[in-house]
């Protein structure tokens, strides 16, 4: 057999080996071939494939050096710079150019171009501008791809969502392209939640409440080191949030307690979507901050998250405690376990006072464990396998604080016992403060909690939770100028309102409002609001692109929310002064009442209409009401944005007809 011959059935070999992949099976017989007989073009770029696959650049050049001496190739000329470029040889691969852009006028000598600069250590402004010229020339997906991480290395965040999305749009399907998409709902700030199902979705857990789902989870700090692995359960949560809108809410339940990204240890934890076109979750996040600043008592930790489920992006959650005694937030004493052995032996505990988590929930007689007051209904969160002796025991206790509260002077006149006997001033000051400077719609309606302790008489208010509807938001719609300088808990006739009635009560309300919130709020907002904001700042864009929803300016958006604080706090600022300079206002529209206290003396300034900002766009559309078009007096006068405020009167929407 000739040495020619043995090559050529060398030469197949490494081909058949080479389409299959198995490069360094193909190396080996390489090294058994005589190069300087191999004169088959394609042998030749089947050896030289073979060394770049496995990074012998050096070997690849002199076959190429080989190749361009036989046959003069534009091909050959690029390999030359590529691979001068990836020895390190950049003075060599600028002599290939030079010759090599006199022959060529594609957008191959832009990619080369690129390949030289970025070896002589140019900037990214430059490197784009190479790729920007590319793309008019030629759009090649895995070169937009490079242009799409060179736009979010230089912090061009919008611009690198917008190239991912043309790579998705121009070529639909393949590696590059998941790659992309990917890249869309990637960034570096915040920390990311990774889940896998087992089923491969969780289709069914979002179309099921009530449906549980063993998941493996892993949690990335921003730094992307591993914080948390392992498994645990997951189902959706949430009642309007979870009917009405598609990204779903997630309570997660871990198989031992742990803290999660720095946060207190617990099993339990909540995924809270970001739903609302607003900073809806920003509004839960400054409210968890604040209450926690002002001391109050089991507040929920929280951070933001990047959200991944089965390698599909999900969007930006607030990962929170949740409101529970069992791994959750609240940590009081656990009638849980004890409830167990009774249920077991037959035995009640001998200890019935404590713990209950409680919450004010008008849905609550949907549950399996609650019962009315006279003017709430309640819901007993834990123990969750309550006894019939402890509903019983705590129904009759919180039926014996209503009374009391309600009595003449807040005093039972059969017994002496006072409010202040059952009923911790402390929580629930901070509690009506919190409720009220925010503007909680949903106040004393729902998820509204209160905890009595094992052998402690008092009824301790908190911890805070849902917040969706505050920060000049109601269920109508937004109303910043009006809530700005609104009173909203006396408005509803509850606890907190009866509370504020007695005079202890609101002098020590407005003292912590002086000493100690103001501050925390004005100082809040102009530092950690500020670095929050900017913190999720590519994650909210990027829920936004995920849920295809309208793009807004979140800095605007952070605007307004400032602005509305930033009045809401110069109202409080007055208010708590008690100086007789405030006249209330009351609007009155279809779906109900609203005030607003105006400066005594002065003109109103705006009207709640759209004109003003004030959109009552869930009025409109989901009542039979319309939009206001205006606002009139008792006696049919149209009042103005110029009505000067002397005396407390009502104003009357006028709704243009549907």
């Amino acid at each position: 057999m000739s040495s020619k011959y043995d090559n050529m059935m060398k030469c197949a070999q490494v081909r058949s080996l080479a389409n299959e992949k198995q490069y360094r099976n193909a190396y080996e017989v390489i090294q058994t071939i005589n190069i300087e007989q191999v004169t088959a073009l394609t042998d030749l770029n089947t050896i030289a494939d073979v060394y770049i696959q496995l990074q012998k650049y050096a070997e690849a050049k002199g076959i190429y050096l080989i190749l361009y001496e036989k046959f003069p190739t534009r091909r050959s000329l690029y390999q030359l710079v590529y691979l001068s470029l990836k020895c390190g040889e950049i003075e060599e691969a600028e002599e290939f150019y030079s010759e090599y852009e006199t022959i060529d006028k594609s957008g191959d000598k832009i990619i080369l171009r690129y390949y030289i600069d970025k070896a002589k250590g140019a900037d990214r402004e430059t490197l784009i501008r190479y790729l920007q010229e590319l793309k008019e020339v030629e759009y090649m997906e895995e070169w937009g791809y490079e242009l799409a991480k060179l736009y979010h290395k230089e912090g061009m965040s919008e611009a690198c969502v917008e190239e991912c999305s043309d790579i998705i749009l121009w070529f639909g399907e393949g590696l590059i392209v998941e790659k992309a998409k990917l890249e869309v709902f990637y960034e570096e700030k915040l920390p990311t939640v990774f889940i896998g199902s087992q089923s491969g979705s969780l289709e069914a857990v979002d179309a099921n409440r009530s449906l549980k789902e063993e998941i493996k989870i892993k949690i990335l700090d921003s730094n992307g080191e591993t914080d948390t692995e392992g498994e645990c359960t997951i189902k959706s949560r949430g009642n309007s949030s979870y009917r009405d809108i598609e990204q779903k809410s997630y309570n997660l339940k871990l198989k031992s307690e742990q803290s999660v990204l720095g946060l207190s240890a617990g099993t339990e934890w909540a995924l809270l979507a970001n739903y609302r076109d607003d900073l809806q979750q920003m509004k839960n996040k400054v409210s968890f901050d604040i209450a926690k600043l002002l001391g109050m008592e089991y507040t929920p930790d929280s951070q933001f998250v990047n959200l991944y489920i089965d390698g599909q992006y999900q969007g930006m959650y607030l990962l929170s405690q949740r409101i529970s005694s069992d791994g959750g937030s609240v940590k009081i004493h656990d009638l849980e376990t004890e409830n167990e052995q009774a249920m077991t032996t037959g035995v009640v505990p001998d200890n019935i006072s404590g713990g209950y988590l409680l919450e004010f929930d008008i849905r609550a007689s949907q549950e399996d464990a609650w019962f009315p007051l006279n003017s709430q209904t309640v819901r007993v969160k834990s123990p969750e396998k309550i006894l019939d002796e402890e509903l019983t025991y705590i129904m009759y206790y919180m039926k014996k604080v209503e009374y009391i509260l309600h009595s003449e002077n807040g005093v039972n006149a059969d017994t002496g016992e006072s409010y202040q006997d059952c009923m911790d001033m402390e929580s629930w000051i901070k509690m009506y403060l919190l409720q009220e400077f925010f503007v909680q719609y949903d106040a004393e309606f729902s998820s509204f909690y209160m905890y009595k302790e094992k052998d402690d008489p008092l009824i301790y208010a908190g911890p805070i939770w849902d917040f969706d509807l505050a920060f000049g938001t109601v269920w109508e719609g937004n109303y910043p100028k009006l809530t700005a300088r609104t009173l909203m808990m006396n408005a509803k006739a509850g606890w907190l309102a009866e509370l504020d009635g007695y005079p202890e009560f609101h002098e020590k309300m407005i003292l912590l409002y002086q000493n100690k919130f103001a501050d925390i709020i004005e100082k809040y907002m102009s530092e950690n609001f500020i670095r929050e904001v900017e913190n999720i700042q590519q994650a909210y864009h990027m829920n936004a692109l995920r849920w295809e929803r309208e793009f807004q300016d979140i800095q605007k958006e952070a605007g307004r929310m400032q602005t509305w604080i930033s009045e809401r706090k110069s109202f409080w600022d007055e208010y708590s002064k008690g100086e007789d300079t405030l006249t209330k206002v009351t609007f009155c529209f279809s779906w109900g009442n609203l005030s607003y206290y105006s400066k005594t003396g002065e003109e109103i300034g705006f009207l709640p209409q759209e004109i003003y900002g004030q959109i009552d766009k869930r009025a409109a559309e989901e009542y039979a009401y319309g939009l206001v078009s205006g606002w009139q007096d008792e006696n049919g006068k149209l009042i103005t944005e110029n009505e000067v405020i002397t005396d407390e009167c009502m104003f009357y929407a006028i709704y243009d007809e549907k």
